[in-house]
């Protein structure tokens, strides 16, 4: 005869080990929402800083972006700020960043990262001063509330956007 009033041991890790799992996926979808809205913006402005470059590249204009504050930026051309031009994707040619993501660009100071023919990276509207170590323009800081920042790194001289 058998005894059936209870539950094995293997039973008991069994379930202890499916509650576990189910646990440990929405405490995970939880609380890493707010990070992958960071690291998606990061991308998306990694993207509209290389359109940029590219843009630059294949033709004669000069073509960068200029970031107006904390929280928004747009796309000129042709070293004219009130020339401004439709990024990709976007249904407004000022781009205003979604909810607590923000810059690490002072409030009331703007940041230009405009790019030569040759793909260079240059700190002003005309493209005719280069981005260099001396200048801090090479690092973009992406800020989501208190998570840990974001980073878009343009080297010096080459324009590699990372």
């Amino acid at each position: 005869m058998k005894n059936d009033r209870g539950l094995t041991l293997f039973e008991i890790i069994v379930a202890l080990l499916v509650v576990g799992i189910l646990s440990a996926v929405i405490v995970s979808r939880i609380s890493s929402t707010s990070v992958y809205d960071l690291k998606s913006q990061t991308e998306i402005i990694k993207s509209h800083i290389r359109y940029a470059q590219a843009r630059a590249m294949n033709s004669t204009m000069t073509w960068g972006i200029r970031f107006d504050t904390t929280t928004s930026y747009f796309l000129y051309n042709d070293g004219d700020f009130n020339n401004k031009m439709m990024l990709p994707g976007e249904t407004s040619d000022t781009v205003t960043l979604p909810g607590n993501i923000t810059t690490n660009i002072p409030s009331g100071k703007t940041r230009i990262y405009s790019f030569d023919s040759w793909g260079r990276p240059c700190t002003n509207k005309a493209a005719t001063k280069l981005q260099d170590k001396n200048n801090g323009y090479r690092q973009l800081k992406i800020q989501f509330s208190d998570l840990p920042d974001e980073k878009i790194r343009i080297t010096d001289n080459t324009g590699f956007i990372q």
